[in-house]
């Protein structure tokens, strides 16, 4: 596989990629408990129908709330890239 730009390229003088696996895992799974939090806060429409727009505003919450989670989510992929090109190159270094 070839180094995708921005990682770092592992090299014997440099950080050894296992370094780097545990904060990954530990960025990963506070990450991930971010998403558990914010799935408990989803959108009610019980909160915005008393509102002259309710179903607008509510809408509006809702998408909000799902560009988050995306957002999340998207770090969450670049982590496990990451994780597995420190994962590659640790196997490399042995």
């Amino acid at each position: 596989m070839e180094r995708p730009q921005g990682f770092p390229v592992y090299h014997w003088n440099g950080t050894p990629p296992i370094h780097h696996l545990e904060p990954l895992s530990e960025a990963y799974s506070a990450l991930n408990a971010a998403i558990v939090a914010l799935c408990a806060t989803t959108p009610n429409m019980r909160d915005y129908y008393v509102l002259p727009n309710g179903l607008e505003e509510f809408n509006f919450a809702l998408q909000r709330h799902d560009e988050m989670k995306r957002k999340i989510g998207e770090v969450m992929q670049y982590i496990r890239d990451l994780s597995e090109w420190a994962c590659m190159n640790e196997e490399v270094r042995r």
